[in-house]
């Protein structure tokens, strides 16, 4: 089954749950729509069936403007899975060992509605070509277990071997993709975050 670019990398907050995260003003640091302090912690529930995944930042590196998060999963032992966010958008990096060469842009900012970019990720490592379009969507407010949040929402299709997976993500500012929903052929998954607990500054 492919779900290939579902999981993404959700109750202390930074922000009030039920307003807009603050836009920056002149000369303060952009907003990365990813949480980027070492330490931070996100459960993601899975389904309705009460499955979860925990996640949390492991390492944080600036490269120029971008900033490279990895995340650890509570399940996958030593693996890490890297994004990167900057004032362009975020950017998924690496699955595990499998490297994306280029990246490939989940989120574009400024968000534009009914903006669209296409990504081709290479055949490497046994893995095939995937072909990725994305459509900007508007902000809009989600309800999810861990609150009210303000979420530009973002339309992907994956295309791979002439089959494709319909996916739309909902990206929060400093918290990533707080809601995932993929349709595969009849099957439907919906990630949420269930909490987000922040890392020590």
């Amino acid at each position: 089954m492919q779900f290939g670019i579902a999981m993404l990398i959700g109750l202390s907050l930074p922000f009030s749950l039920a307003e807009s995260a603050p836009r920056p003003k002149e000369g303060d640091k952009p907003l990365l729509y990813l949480p980027t302090t070492v330490g931070d912690q996100r459960v993601l529930q899975v389904d309705s069936k009460g499955g979860e995944v925990i996640e949390w930042v492991k390492r944080v590196e600036k490269k120029g403007e971008m900033t490279v998060v990895y995340f650890g999963r509570e399940q996958d032992g030593p693996a890490l899975y890297a994004y990167g966010a900057s004032p362009d958008g975020v950017f998924r990096i690496s699955n595990g060992s499998f490297i994306y060469d280029p990246p490939y842009r989940l989120l574009k900012l400024p968000a534009k509605e009914g903006e669209k970019w296409e990504s081709v990720s290479p055949a490497m490592g046994g893995a095939p070509k995937y072909v990725f379009k994305f459509t900007s969507g508007t902000e809009e407010e989600v309800e999810i277990p861990a609150g009210k949040f303000k979420a530009i929402r973002v339309e992907a299709e994956e295309e791979t071997n002439g089959l494709v997976t319909r996916t739309t993500y909902w990206f929060a500012v400093g918290l990533g993709a707080i809601k995932i929903r993929t349709r595969y052929k009849d099957v439907e998954r919906v990630q949420v975050m269930k909490s987000f607990t922040p890392g020590k500054k």
